[in-house]
Parts: structure tokens; C-alpha cells; sequence
């Protein structure tokens, strides 16, 4: 007698298998991406168990199935997901920042930064118009001979 295909085993529903090891006698053991005895397995979440190759830094583990599981770069990192890189948009020269040494672009937190028109301008940072010089009046001092 095969309990194993006959149904008459102990081995979890779940994530194990039935291994006959004679008549009547048997072994569970956990599938693979299961943690446990084989009577209770357990899926196995790489992501919350630390047991993943995400980036420590700007990604983001999803579990995919047992024992599986994705790595996604967040927003404001570039890269694969075991390896995310900080955008800058300043240092990278690609801000929305006006150009033309007429503003500073100031990064914040990884993809974000600011902009500000310098001094002598005004605008939002991504447009800035020149203030105008004041007006200057010449009085001539001149005295009209005739």
C-alpha cells in the first residue's frame, strides 16, 4: 500500500511531497520556496525574511510565489533593481532648471531638487526674467550761453 497516492498521509496540503519509503510507510519533505517539517510547510517570503539581492538602498522586494520574488529601483533611482543609483538632476545637467547662469538648481532627495532664480532675477527657477536697471535721469548741468 502507497499512502502517498492513495491519499492517506499526514503531509501538508501545500508545498510538500509524499515520499513512500515502503508499504505503508512514508516521508514529507517541503517543495522548494518552503520552509518547515513537511507536515506544515511554509512559503517562503524572500522579501520580508531578508533572504533577497534587492539594493539595501531606493528598491523595493516583491514576493512573486514561493521562495521567489522581484527587485524594482524606486522612484528617483535608476538601475536593475539589485543595484539603484540616486538620480540627480542637477549634477546629471538634465533639470528643468532655466539655463544660462541665471538660476541654481539644488538637489533635495534622490530624483527631486529646486530651482531659484539668482540673484538679479526673478521667476520660478525654471523661468527667470532679468530685473530691470532703474532708470536713470541726466539732468545737464550745462548753462546756456547765448
Amino acid at each position: 500500500m502507497n499512502n502517498c497516492t492513495n491519499g492517506y498521509n499526514n503531509c501538508s496540503a501545500t508545498g510538500s511531497t509524499c515520499n513512500s519509503t515502503g508499504n505503508g510507510t512514508f516521508t514529507c519533505a517541503c517543495n522548494g520556496g518552503y520552509n518547515g517539517t513537511g507536515y506544515a510547510c511554509i512559503p517562503i517570503n524572500n522579501c520580508t525574511f531578508g533572504t533577497n539581492t534587492c539594493a539595501a538602498i531606493g528598491s523595493t522586494c516583491t514576493s512573486t510565489g514561493p521562495g521567489t520574488y522581484g527587485c524594482t529601483c524606486n522612484s528617483g533611482y535608476n538601475g536593475t533593481g539589485t543595484t539603484c543609483t540616486a538620480i540627480n538632476h542637477c549634477a546629471n545637467g538634465d533639470s528643468m532648471c532655466a539655463t544660462g547662469g541665471v538660476s541654481t538648481c539644488t538637489y533635495t532627495t534622490p530624483g527631486l531638487y529646486t530651482c531659484a532664480c539668482d540673484s538679479g532675477y526673478s521667476g520660478d527657477g525654471q523661468t527667470c526674467i532679468g530685473k530691470a536697471a532703474p532708470s536713470i535721469r541726466v539732468l545737464s548741468g550745462a548753462v546756456n550761453d547765448h
